[in-house]
């Protein structure tokens, strides 16, 4: 019975109830069963609702802030052709940059939000792991002005089960971190790749100003944001990809400076997985013993 508990097994034990002692144990058993399960399912209700309501709030929240200037735009277009109406073709255009970038914001801040509450399942495959990582950086490179982005690739890496699509939306976000990281004073971004006896590991440092401690701790947890005017979602959904190919990723600042992501991802993808997926923000952890001596 004890063990059933261990397990959050509170089925009651139905065919064992009877007189004497071991009867009322059994009872009594029973009845504490079925009062967990109550517990829990309404602990699931509350935290379900608590999850809808954060994200109701968020999505609120988001949403408020380009609809200011929005609003603003158009009440002064509104005031430029009651009293210069010379002047009203000139703010007409501004007012239409200005609502066509909001509404782009608005746009980016739904599909987030959507994307997180029903990212596709994996669909892994033998994948050159290296190939799907330089064409996400030769499209930084072309639009990167300050950052210089540098790829020290593994040649003989061997093919990973991995869905192609999905890696390469973790590589783009980690990557787009990065170069936002150095966009004022620049730098160098240094994406690698390797093998490891358990998977192939990918590295992306930048010489940015590194992660405060209380983001890094936080990083991938939803909300929490690195960028001016980001939702905080785009760590979480790229946690949510590693974990589901049975990887492992990890947060850290470099002892030379910058801000480095680790990944891990099993050769044979999630069903080789050999114990459960796990991600840190630190050094500390059994799991994360191999990043610390490398």
């Amino acid at each position: 019975m004890s063990r059933r508990i261990a397990e959050e097994r509170y089925e009651p034990v139905a065919d064992r109830e009877g007189p004497g002692e071991v009867g009322a144990l059994t009872a009594a058993f029973n009845r504490m069963a079925r009062s967990l399960a109550e517990s829990r399912e309404r602990l699931r209700q509350t935290e379900r609702l608590a999850a809808a309501e954060e994200v109701a709030r968020r999505v609120a929240h988001e949403i408020k802030n380009p609809l200011s200037p929005i609003a603003l735009t158009l009440e002064g277009l509104v005031r430029t052709r009651q009293k210069r109406p010379q002047e009203f073709d000139a703010a007409f255009d501004e007012a239409v940059r200005t609502i066509t970038e909001e509404v782009r914001r608005m746009r980016g801040i739904l599909e987030d939000f959507s994307r997180f509450g029903r990212l596709p399942v994996p669909r892994p495959r033998p994948t050159d792991l290296n190939a799907v990582i330089q064409s996400t950086l030769t499209l930084f490179a072309e639009n990167s002005a300050r950052a210089r982005i540098a790829a020290e690739l593994d040649p003989a890496l061997a093919p990973v089960a991995i869905d192609p699509d999905r890696m390469s939306e973790v590589i783009n976000n980690l990557v787009g971190n990065a170069v936002q990281a150095m966009a004022e004073e620049g730098g160098t971004l240094t994406v690698s790749t390797r093998a490891r006896p358990e998977g192939a590991e990918i590295r992306i440092r930048d010489t940015g100003p590194g992660l405060p401690e209380d983001v890094r701790r936080r990083l991938f947890e939803p909300y929490v944001s690195v960028r001016p005017g980001g939702t905080g979602l785009g760590m979480a959904i790229a946690r949510r990809i590693v974990l589901d190919h049975g990887g492992r990723i990890q947060a850290r600042n470099h002892p030379e400076g910058g801000a480095e992501i680790l990944i891990l991802l099993p050769w044979g993808g999630p069903a080789a997985a050999q114990t459960g997926p796990a991600t840190g923000t630190g050094e500390e952890g059994r799991e994360e013993g191999a990043w610390r001596r490398s």
